[in-house]
């Protein structure tokens, strides 16, 4: 992997933590386990019935007490301001929207924009995979989902024009228009899956932000989405 000779360069990537102990097993059931193991016991060695039940019931409360909680996935921290949640909400959100990108390829066969939109939806593919792989990522490109998003839409308006007809001079003019801007989008996608390859966090930032240009202001992701705090 190179590294970014402009820009910001991430550190060494953060290993993703492991759930504290007993990660599948609830608290309630090692209690219950504790306790009951303690009060069979001290049945079995001939102490009353009342003394083991006790006995049980403390064990209980040690086992319950002294097992951790599991941690949620808003709690686990992958990166700096990245938690498991925001990584699960991402990539999901993202797979989606290339997933609908996808089923429209066969609506485009025959098309100017058939070859470009299947050269795109690889490079979304590869980005989502990278921010799978490091986290750190999704800080900087927290908005890719949302510009996902309206590829799928512009791809959409572009296979219904396209089945509609290109007679109209006016449905070529917007049919071009579609092309030329699906064409700059892939371009600067494949300059942030650069720039995570390089491990430049500055130029990830910078290609994020160029797309709110390429897009319009119009269709810029809410500031909760698409900006760092």
């Amino acid at each position: 992997m190179m590294t970014g000779t402009t820009g910001a360069t991430r550190t060494k990537e953060t290993k993703r933590p492991t759930g504290p102990g007993f990660p599948d097993v609830g608290k309630e059931v090692v209690g219950v386990l504790a306790g009951l193991s303690l009060f069979g016991g001290t049945l079995a060695m001939g102490i009353p019935f009342l003394f083991a039940a006790g006995a049980g019931a403390v064990a209980f409360a040690a086992g319950y007490t002294l097992v951790p909680r599991r941690r949620t996935a808003a709690e686990i921290l992958l990166a700096p301001e990245v938690t498991q949640q925001m990584l699960d909400e991402f990539l999901s959100r993202g797979r989606t929207a290339l997933a609908r990108v996808r089923a429209l390829e066969p609506r485009l066969q025959g098309s100017p924009l058939a070859a470009k939109v299947s050269g795109l939806t690889d490079t979304l593919q590869r980005i989502l995979d990278n921010c799978e792989k490091d986290p750190q990522d999704v800080r900087s490109a927290r908005s890719l989902p949302f510009y996902m998003e309206k590829i799928e839409e512009y791809v959409s308006s572009y296979a219904t024009l396209v089945e509609a007809g290109k007679g109209d001079p006016d449905v070529r003019r917007r049919l071009e228009a579609t092309e030329a801007m699906i064409v700059r989008a892939a371009t600067k996608f494949e300059e942030m899956h650069r720039a995570m390859l390089e491990n430049d966090l500055r130029a990830l930032e910078a290609r994020a932000g160029a797309l709110s240009m390429e897009f319009g202001e119009e269709d810029s992701p809410p500031a909760e989405a698409g900006s760092r705090p």
